[in-house]
């Protein structure tokens, strides 16, 4: 039974079982996949003229460039409130961008989340306007512009906030009538949603996931994975300790210019970043595989399960999800999924080979006070 769409990365995890069940698919934390980064809050009134409001928003839009924008009590509220936040952002991006605020909580704190409505596409959007950047002490401006306004501020007050790291700054927004809160961008909730998640995890549970994924991907999983990309654009981009850089094992592999992935230590799961676009992929971008060595359509993906982790794995093409091995695949320690022709050839050589078609299922089990790998039957 085929649990959830893989490629849109939703699924719900209801299983706790110890049963030989096939595994309900773990819901995704920071994926907006294959370019779904846009969304309707509340009701907007817009229009499709580029040049310009037309005469009935000509007074709505002279409110908003006077300091005024629009807050929304949540993603379903339909009935926002002008507030003023010209004390904290000076400068907005130009017609058809609308910034917006919308409140929420996350970590017991609470927070307005910049997005911005567009008026030529009439949807909204969770990324900054293209060409803009936030500046603190200012707002935003476009990239050259931000580049000779910080140049300009002896006292280096002023500088650009990557959206990712927002969380970070702590900029507290006091707004008439409204609860204190930090402003944030999307990109920095998310952030903060998946740290948050990861921190209420058990730390033995982390040691099994490390264990899985410095097993299956040749990881380095001490610490948290500091190298940093150029944007900042994104919340893939910023060094967490629930995620770490993938880099194939095979050369042939190698993401192209613009490309960077990441192994999700809580699910196995390879994630895909294309930067200048912004969207999050489950394929290879040149390659189309899933996961490294097995077809195109197959997925490696591991789950907890009572008191220990399983492996399985998920077959698009089908929408079904296994235990055992995909036909004809089988893995190799240290070489990753290959042919089972090979792995019979490497495993005479002494290699590793985990499991077989005969093998139980492979799991991750506690003995003696350390994580195993094991696929010693059902």
């Amino acid at each position: 039974m085929y649990i959830a769409d893989l490629d849109e990365g939703r699924g719900e995890d209801t299983s706790a079982s110890t049963s030989s069940t096939v595994p309900n698919l773990p819901a995704a934390h920071l994926i907006k996949q294959d370019g779904d980064l846009t969304s309707k809050i509340g009701d907007l009134t817009t229009t499709r003229n580029s040049t310009g409001p037309h005469r009935g928003l000509r007074t709505f839009w002279s409110r908003y460039q006077s300091g005024g924008v629009m807050c929304y009590q949540g993603r379903n509220d339909s009935d926002p409130n002008w507030v003023q936040v010209s004390d904290y952002i000076q400068h907005k991006p130009p017609w058809p961008w609308q910034m917006i605020l919308v409140e929420t909580q996350c970590d017991d704190k609470h927070f307005y989340v910049i997005s911005f409505q567009n008026h030529d596409t009439q949807a909204v959007q969770e990324d900054f306007p293209p060409g803009y950047v936030f500046v603190r002490h200012s707002g935003f401006h476009t990239q050259r512009e931000a580049l000779e306004l910080c140049q300009s501020d002896p006292e280096g007050r002023l500088r650009v906030i990557p959206p990712n790291a927002f969380a970070d700054e702590k900029i507290l927004i006091d707004i008439k009538g409204r609860e204190t809160g930090y402003l944030l961008s999307y990109q920095s909730l998310d952030v903060l949603s998946a740290e948050q998640h990861w921190n209420r995890l058990a730390e033995v549970d982390k040691e099994a996931m490390h264990v899985l994924a410095s097993f299956f991907y040749d990881l380095d999983t001490t610490g948290v994975d500091q190298i940093q990309l150029d944007t900042g654009n994104h919340a893939l981009e910023h060094p967490t300790a629930h995620q770490r850089r993938w880099r194939p094992r095979d050369a042939v592999h190698k993401l192209p210019i613009g490309w960077h992935a990441w192994v999700r230590y809580e699910d196995g799961q390879v994630i895909y970043l294309h930067q200048e676009s912004l969207t999050v992929h489950v394929r290879h971008p040149v390659n189309h595989f899933c996961t490294e060595g097995l077809l195109d359509d197959w997925e490696l993906r591991w789950k907890k399960m009572g008191s220990e982790w399983r492996v399985f794995f998920a077959n698009h093409s089908d929408r079904s999800c296994s235990w055992n091995y995909p036909p004809g695949f089988l893995f190799v320690a240290g070489k990753g999924f290959v042919p089972e022709f090979e792995a019979q050839r490497l495993q005479a050589e002494g290699h590793l080979v985990c499991g077989g078609p005969r093998a139980g299922y492979i799991r991750c089990v506690r003995k003696e006070g350390a994580w195993q790998i094991t696929w010693d039957g059902l």
